[in-house]
């Protein structure tokens, strides 16, 4: 068995890495959905992804449920005493307050009655979802990531963005022959 694959058996045997790996790549549409997804793929930058699917839990109680107008509303202080009540989150103030600032851009954004997932599907070309050999969907994601941060998100690097867009169906790699 390949290594990967072993690795992905091994994954399927914990109950929250086994449901992670259900709804990876399908599509979403929920705006709040989209929020946690996006802000899980930040959390991770760095990071085994397996970590922060074991504390996903503590960053929803932190999160409100990633309630966009909730969060869009968390001042530095809340966040800071919220913290406090859940030891399990990885305390990095730049994801963390990246969680707030993206909030922020989000509900700006519903509020000029564009929602989250049109948002995003603007910013790719015609045909959904994109496919194509993951080289060609890295540079695509480096122009999205340019474009995210123009429009005010914070922590949206091309990886990030690349896994975030994978992870919601948005891209789907092909497997480039040998």
């Amino acid at each position: 068995m390949e290594k990967g694959m072993e690795r992905i058996e091994k994954d399927l045997q914990d109950p929250m890495l086994a449901a992670y790996h259900e709804q990876f790549g399908r599509e979403l549409r929920d705006q709040n959905a989209l929020f946690e997804r996006l802000s899980l793929q930040i959390y991770a930058a760095g990071l085994q992804w397996e970590t922060i699917v074991k504390k996903m839990p503590a960053y929803r109680g932190l999160f409100y449920d990633y309630d966009v107008a909730k969060v869009a509303g968390m001042s530095p202080d809340e966040l800071a005493d919220q913290v406090d009540h859940y030891p399990d989150v990885i305390k990095n103030h730049a994801k963390l307050t990246a969680t707030i600032t993206n909030a922020t851009v989000i509900k700006r954004l519903s509020a000029g009655e564009t929602s989250f997932i049109d948002y995003l599907t603007s910013l790719l070309p015609e045909g959904l979802p994109v496919a194509g050999p993951r080289t060609e969907l890295a540079d695509l994601a480096v122009t999205i990531s340019k474009q995210m941060k123009k429009d005010g998100f914070s922590f949206t690097g091309p990886s990030t963005v690349q896994v975030f867009l994978d992870s919601i169906g948005l891209f789907k790699p092909q497997r480039q022959a040998d």
